[in-house]
């Protein structure tokens, strides 16, 4: 009504929200809100954030992200440019205009970041669902975690001579290895042959913390692959998240409730077998139930919406960014998480194309 009979475009626009708050869904009028928005260079952002929503629910639609290389190749931000780009190609529909742009602009080499990730960088690049309480929580409790529930070596089924000297570590593996150790701050962890693994490494919550890496892999020279699969693999052996990777779920969700026991001894909980209680009386007896008390009761507001599932998931995400931000090739990490089935290619493109990612990949303290 306002766009036809009072061509008035700012009302136009705001009938477009609140429509749009009233069906999320409906998106003729998402796009032709970015449209609207993409006009005006002072609304840009919020055009963006349009074409990021319209593909994200159709993934399989090109449309938007030929719209974002337009609108950020016009207004000469070429970086943001050649990540739409590289999105379109990694959907396998790229524009003649986008593939002679990446031609022109795409790097030949692994670009190194001069100074290790800090925890501002890290903070933007985490997942919504990715509770930094429950990562805290988890990193306080993990000695006692290791001593009731350990894992060892043998529990994956490994032998010794699978166990890689790292002096015999390929040259190539060792270098990407050593740069993303450095860059997360970790230290270097044990690594295992898994033949069957093929390209893939794994990460492994034993102690110390190893990782499980495919024979393909292994031998791998291409260092933008490696630094995808090594980065978000060693991001999982960071302190508080080691102890997702390999234990079951039941175990993890078993502590969470102990500890809550500990800081609220009158709450009720879920124990049918007794192993709640258990655990509960190891913590107390330990010299960090008052830091458990502390980092329970910070997460005290939020453990009505907290799930369990959606936490691991989520630290995944947040790995898959980290990876992400140190091979900085999409394609190449688009392309690995497409070949695992389910959503993590979507999320990571829809991150790449964010403001967030455009400020990481341009700022000079990470690059």
């Amino acid at each position: 009504l306002y766009r036809a009979e009072i061509a008035d475009q700012d009302k136009f626009r705001t009938a477009c929200k609140v429509a749009l708050q009233l069906d999320p869904e409906d998106r003729e009028l998402r796009a032709m809100l970015a449209e609207m928005d993409r006009k005006s260079p002072e609304r840009w952002p919020q055009a963006v954030l349009g074409y990021r929503a319209l593909l994200k629910s159709a993934p399989g639609d090109p449309g938007p992200i030929h719209q974002l290389f337009q609108l950020h190749n016009a207004a000469g931000c070429t970086d943001a440019a050649f990540v739409a780009a590289t999105a379109a190609e990694l959907r396998g529909d790229v524009t003649d205009e986008e593939r002679v742009f990446l031609e022109a602009n795409r790097p030949r080499f692994l670009k190194r970041a001069v100074t290790p990730l800090g925890p501002a960088v890290m903070e933007s690049l985490r997942h919504v669902d990715d509770e930094p309480g429950l990562a805290t929580l988890f990193r306080i409790i993990s000695p006692v975690v290791q001593q009731m529930h350990p894992l060892l070596v043998s529990d994956l089924g490994l032998e010794q001579s699978d166990l890689v000297d790292p002096g015999e570590l390929p040259e190539a593996f060792a270098a990407v290895l050593r740069y993303v150790a450095t860059q997360l701050d970790l230290e270097l962890p044990v690594v295992a042959a898994r033949a069957d693994l093929e390209h893939d490494i794994q990460s492994a919550g034993t102690d110390p913390p190893l990782i499980l890496v495919g024979a393909q892999a292994l031998a791998s020279v291409d260092r933008l692959e490696l630094c995808f699969r090594i980065g978000r693999a060693l991001r999982m052996l960071s302190p508080g998240r080691r102890l997702a990777a390999w234990r079951p779920r039941g175990v993890l969700r078993s502590y969470i409730l102990a500890a809550m026991g500990v800081t609220f001894p009158g709450i009720d909980l879920p124990d049918p077998e007794g192993e709640v209680r258990r655990l509960r009386k190891h913590l107390e007896s330990t010299d960090v139930h008052l830091a458990i008390k502390d980092s329970v009761s910070n997460l005290r507001g939020r453990f009505k919406t907290l799930n369990l599932s959606d936490w691991q998931r989520g630290i995944q995400r947040t790995a898959d960014r980290i990876g992400l931000l140190l091979c900085t090739d999409l394609k190449v990490a688009g392309t690995i998480l497409a070949s695992e089935g389910g959503t993590a290619e979507v999320d990571l493109v829809d991150f790449a194309l964010s403001e967030t990612y455009g400020e990481l990949r341009s700022s000079p303290v990470s690059y």
